[in-house]
């Protein structure tokens, strides 16, 4: 009873001592590496570096350091053969592998830690097997000093024997000496013999001791990679939303969808839809007066304004070609006023042009112009490519918006018969009358007043 009790008090300790060491803070790189500069060998630095692990572990943003730090520490362990720490090397080695997704290297690593158990296995069965040699050897000394013990028995019995045939005191006092003499070895013999048998059960306490080590870090380890498991499987569910929320962000929402649900997308046709094109002024010119790193900078500065005007407005951004801009409204989900809103945003559009243009002139600074073409008339759409997917429009009357922003002029919104017709109600507008447009011929064009 006494020694169950004090192996669940160290199992306690244990536990709280390991606990201590996950709850330990992260120390920082320089102090890390001043400790591991004075490890007084690579078994130290091996622990130093796991420990940092725990620490690091216990954060997901915090995965790639601890990998980094968990490769260091396999050199010194595989230097070192400490194959305890190596043991756990490799376990952190395949699970960080797991989180990216890298099957063959978490594979490796599980190879490995087989590898290494088996060494350890072997280790603690030779050392079993010699403390078993050691209580072989130990039962036998016990065995000879019981039948030593007998053997002086019997002797002791003969000398009385002969002592109680002589009848003077002398022979009697002799023979109590020397079963006096006989009783101290005797007793000495037994203090040897609870001094063995003493010996032996401490040999099987602390056997039993390291059993119950083992067994609790065993427990300690599933304990960690079931929670660990749940927290990383919470983190996939996050990013997978994540995914979801940037495929949204490339195509329609209902696309998205469509291309989630079923793998491809059906394209669509729409009688319908007001498609509208932007392209800066003298672009060409411009790039000359300005870094490479400028022109991204301002051209990524105009589409973002662009793409929040449009998302007002309820349009659907289709691509951007170089300096060109393509919308449209009226898909992938139809609308009756998709050409009021098609104008609405073109004339904002051109409006951040004016701002920006006039807030340029004033610093010195080189500026767009901006030259805008709508046009009304049946599409097709789908998405295209296997690899990067992009969700486009096809039809003449995305040809004729082309080419109605082609023949439009800077800070001006160029519009076709057929959106003026749905239009003319909302805005003042111009007519220019039959404008030529390139491979189209004539075509009755309206400015945007």
């Amino acid at each position: 009873m006494n020694k169950r009790y004090v192996l669940f008090i160290f199992s306690l300790l244990l536990l709280a001592r390991i606990s201590n060491c996950y709850a330990q803070t992260i120390l920082p790189s320089a102090e890390l590496e001043d400790k591991i500069r004075n490890a007084p060998h690579d078994t130290i630095v091996v622990k130093i570096l796991l420990q940092q692990i725990r620490g690091l572990s216990r954060s997901i943003q915090n995965t790639d350091e601890a990998n980094k730090l968990n490769n260091r520490a396999i050199i010194f362990a595989e230097k070192s053969n400490y194959l305890v720490g190596l043991a756990e090397c490799y376990t952190n080695a395949a699970h960080f592998a797991n989180l990216k997704f890298d099957a063959t290297g978490e594979r490796i690593y599980k190879q490995k830690l087989e590898k290494v158990q088996l060494e350890l296995d072997k280790i603690a069965k030779a050392k079993l097997k010699l403390l078993q040699t050691e209580n072989i050897e130990k039962e036998n000394k016990l065995e000879t000093a019981d039948k030593e013990l007998k053997t002086k028995e019997l002797v002791i019995d003969e000398k009385n024997r002969i002592i109680t045939s002589k009848d003077t005191v002398i022979n009697r006092q002799k023979l109590e000496n020397l079963q006096k003499e006989q009783l101290l070895k005797l007793a000495k013999q037994e203090g040897e013999l609870k001094d063995l048998k003493f010996k032996e059960q401490q040999t099987a306490t602390r056997f039993l001791f390291v059993v119950s080590i083992g067994i609790a870090v065993i427990f300690l380890i599933l304990l960690y990679i079931f929670f660990s498991n749940r927290r990383y499987t919470k983190q996939i569910a996050k990013e997978k939303g994540r995914s979801d929320d940037l495929l949204q962000n490339i195509l329609p929402i209902s696309i998205a969808e469509e291309l989630k649900n079923n793998g491809s997308v059906k394209t669509r046709y729409y009688d319908n839809v007001t498609v509208l094109f932007t392209d800066f002024e003298g672009f060409t010119k411009l790039s000359e007066k300005m870094t490479s790193e400028d022109l991204v900078k301002e051209i990524d500065y105009c589409y973002t304004e662009f793409d929040s005007i449009i998302v007002r407005h309820g349009l659907e951004k289709i691509k951007t070609i170089g300096d060109a801009y393509m919308c449209a409204a009226g898909l992938p989900e139809p609308s009756s006023d998709h050409a009021l809103r098609a104008v609405r945003a073109a004339v904002d559009i051109v409006i951040f042009i004016d701002k920006l243009r006039t807030e340029r002139i004033a610093k010195g600074l080189p500026h767009f112009n901006i030259r805008v073409g709508l046009n009304t008339g049946p599409v097709v759409a789908g998405v295209v490519g296997t690899h990067k997917f992009a969700y486009d429009i096809w039809g003449d009357t995305v040809n004729v918006a082309a080419r109605l922003e082609s023949a439009s002029e800077i800070g001006r919104v160029n519009i076709s018969h057929t959106v003026y017709e749905l239009v003319k109600h909302d805005f003042s507008t111009q007519h220019r009358g039959k404008v030529m447009a390139k491979n189209k011929g004539e075509i009755d064009m309206y400015f945007v007043n």
